[in-house]
């Protein structure tokens, strides 16, 4: 049970690290209804609530501590610190200086230096990344090269990687910007500008442009032209912590064994531009103001008028329906309030930061655990029911006459397009699946999720507040559906093959062949014709195909065991990977075995098609290996 806990977390951290969190859009039959409140007023009001619901969160979703910051009207509204900073010696959270990492909300702050550059004329949103680069290329596999712009909404089209790189747990781990970004190229899978897929990558090259164009690096760049303008004294991309603030580094936990387990500092300045700060929620909150007044913060300026509402303003949505990326900010709709912002995870810390430029209002939260996740969200919602209720109210909405007849092009199953595709690490972040059906009363069941059609292609959530947008091709045939509440990546429609489900169901047939293979053999024992001990002889040649099989998931399962596989991939991953040539070796060998004997005839018509099945099955499994990169050490 422990490997199986530690493979979950593993998936979640790979799939989610520095991920965005969205809340998401509810709409339905609309019916407009009386609203009276607009945004808070009373600060003590306003404290007395945000306690309220912080100490029902910290009971239903038990995290340590958090830290929030809330603007208004070009100040801080609010700002408080809940629980610890430090569980081990009671140290409290205080917003003005303990800092927690913001994980992916770090993003903002490199497409703020992207802009600052554009602004000075010395980066161009629509040029040739490799313009900007010294020390390596992105190789120009399709027509259009990588540009900034594309990368600010995660339309690069690259791969997605994370496990054994993108964290380090010790300073040992630091070898650098460029050097990183040059020594784990990400493959380009896609052309540009065609779907967003979450690249931390894009992001940590447009970094590497901003400190080759400034003559800066990156951190230094951040320091001097952001957080110093800003009076962010209690935050930095810098790792390790400078000497000065460090001891206002809060802990990050994780939930085990029923109790709180500390973990040191994570180390991601090799890939810095894209998660690499810690801050407080006092210098957030700046940062938010700033945002909120287009580039200006009390008599300083980050950015021109214009160029921050240009930020602000969307730049690409995969359907003009639901929500899209601005300028690196991504859009999410609350209450009929459209927000932009980000959210953020590391492996120890959660976070969210929203901006309501129509009410000069803003929110940025962090968590130093991994309830932090789910509670974000619902902490935002109930800030937005309470001072910002929705104008419409929600009425059920009738499945629409005929859709049941017109429903099965919608089902299927689909994958989210952020995972690797080139590597052994597709066995991590590649096995995912969402399976679309139709449930009696006609609804399309997603998940756990019931949604009604809206619009062509368009669906709403019956018992929640999403939204889902689908594409279909020249041919009528949906190949792709998109969701409102994630807008950095798109879900594409995978064959029954791809299904981990059915891959596992027929390597368990295959399994069963095997051990029906080896009793048939031990059975023949006592025979002392020579069709026995050839018969024998394969069985062995089965078992020995079936034992790598066996060693090499064994070896992962005790790899699993480490928990910092995410950190690095320990060696008996490598070596069990290796192991699957055996297979290859011994799938081979069955393959000639079994010609020779249906040539020569060697036992009874029954026993060569059963023998023949378990080589069809052991080719099988080599499919299903090579299709996660996994025929051999890929990392």
């Amino acid at each position: 049970m422990k490997s199986l806990n530690t493979f979950i977390f593993v998936i979640f951290v790979t799939i989610l690290v520095f991920a965005p969190v969205m809340a998401q859009e509810y709409t339905s039959d609309e019916a407009m209804v009386e609203v009276e409140i607009s945004g808070p007023t009373d600060k003590a009001e306003f404290e007395t609530f945000i306690d309220g619901v912080m100490a029902g969160h910290m009971e239903a979703y038990d995290f340590p501590g958090a830290i929030i910051s809330v603007v208004k009207d070009g100040e801080i509204f609010f700002s408080k610190g809940y629980g610890y900073k430090d569980i081990a010696s009671g140290a409290k959270n205080d917003p003005a200086k303990t800092m927690y990492r913001p994980g992916s909300v770090s993003k903002l702050f490199t497409w703020t230096a992207v802009m600052q550059q554009v602004e000075e004329g010395k980066l161009d949103l629509d040029a040739d990344i490799n313009t900007y680069l010294k020390t390596f290329q992105i190789e120009n596999t399709f027509d259009k090269p990588v540009t900034l712009r594309s990368a600010l909404t995660h339309t690069p089209g690259f791969e997605d990687g994370a496990v054994g790189y993108l964290f380090g747990n010790s300073p040992e781990y630091i070898i650098g910007l460029k050097e990183a970004l040059a020594k784990y190229p990400l493959a380009r899978v896609r052309p540009i500008d065609e779907f967003a897929s979450y690249s931390n990558y894009a992001t940590a090259l447009a970094g590497l442009a901003v400190a080759n164009v400034s003559g800066m690096d990156f951190n230094t760049y951040i320091d001097e032209k952001i957080l110093k303008p800003l009076g962010m004294a209690h935050s930095t991309f810098r790792e390790p912590l400078p000497a000065n603030i460090a001891d206002y580094m809060a802990t990050g936990y994780l939930h085990e064994g029923g109790v709180f387990k500390a973990y040191g500092f994570e180390y991601v300045t090799n890939f810095g531009p894209a998660g690499a700060m810690s801050a407080s929620a006092d210098d957030m909150a700046r940062f938010m103001i700033a945002h909120l007044q287009n580039g200006r913060y009390g008599n300083v300026r980050i950015l021109k008028e214009e160029t921050a509402k240009e930020m602000h303003s969307l730049l690409f949505a995969h359907d003009p329906r639901i929500n899209g990326f601005a300028h690196g900010f991504y859009q999410d709709k609350i209450n009929d309030k459209t927000f932009i912002g980000h959210g953020g995870d590391t492996i120890y810390f959660h976070s969210m930061l929203r901006i309501l430029k129509e009410e000069n209002f803003g929110v940025y939260i962090s968590y130093n655990a991994p309830e932090g996740a789910i509670a974000r969200s619902k902490l935002l919602q109930a800030i937005m029911d309470r001072y910002y209720p929705s104008a419409i109210e929600a009425r059920p909405i009738p499945v629409p006459v005929g859709f049941k007849e017109r429903a099965q092009k919608y089902l299927g199953n689909f994958r989210n397009n952020r995972h690797n595709y080139s590597s052994s690490e597709k066995m991590f972040t590649g096995i995912g699946s969402m399976a679309i059906g139709l449930t009696e009363e006609g609804y399309l069941a997603i998940g756990e999720s019931k949604f009604v059609e809206i619009d062509k292609n368009l669906f709403q959530q019956v018992d929640g507040k999403n939204i889902v947008a689908f594409r279909e091709n020249k041919a009528g045939e949906i190949t792709h559906y998109f969701s409102n509440g994630s807008p950095m990546s798109a879900n594409y429609r995978i064959g029954d093959f791809e299904v981990l489900d059915n891959q596992l169901m027929i390597l368990g047939f295959g399994f069963l062949f095997f051990l029906t293979a080896v009793t048939g053999a031990i059975r023949k024992r006592r025979d002392g014709d020579e069709d026995a001990k050839a018969m024998r002889k394969y069985a062995a040649i089965v078992g020995a195909a079936y034992l790598a099989f066996l060693i090499f998931f064994g070896g992962i399962a005790s790899s699993l065991e480490i928990n910092s596989l995410i950190f690095e991939i320990p060696p008996s991953i490598g070596m069990s990977l290796n192991l699957v040539y055996l297979l290859l070796i011994a799938t081979l060998v069955l393959v000639w075995k079994g010609i020779a004997f249906w040539k020569d005839g060697v036992g009874t018509r029954w026993e060569r098609v059963h023998y023949s099945s378990v080589t069809v099955f052991s080719i099988i499994f080599l499919m299903v290996m090579n299709y996660y990169n996994i025929l051999g050490n890929h990392f």
